[in-house]
């Protein structure tokens, strides 16, 4: 994977995305992250391989 795409759901505040975002960065230094507020009301993160 090249991209990953973080979506933050309603329950996720923008403290634990920023957490999640910096956890993949150190375990995956050479991929993109991008991370966005999708606001979903079951999952509080979705993600996806690009």
């Amino acid at each position: 994977a090249e991209t990953i795409t973080v979506l933050a759901g309603e329950d996720l505040d923008d403290a634990g995305l920023a957490a999640v975002v910096e956890r993949i960065q150190q375990a995956h230094p050479d991929i993109e992250i991008e991370s966005l507020r999708g606001e979903q009301p079951l999952y509080p993160i979705l993600m996806s391989a690009e």
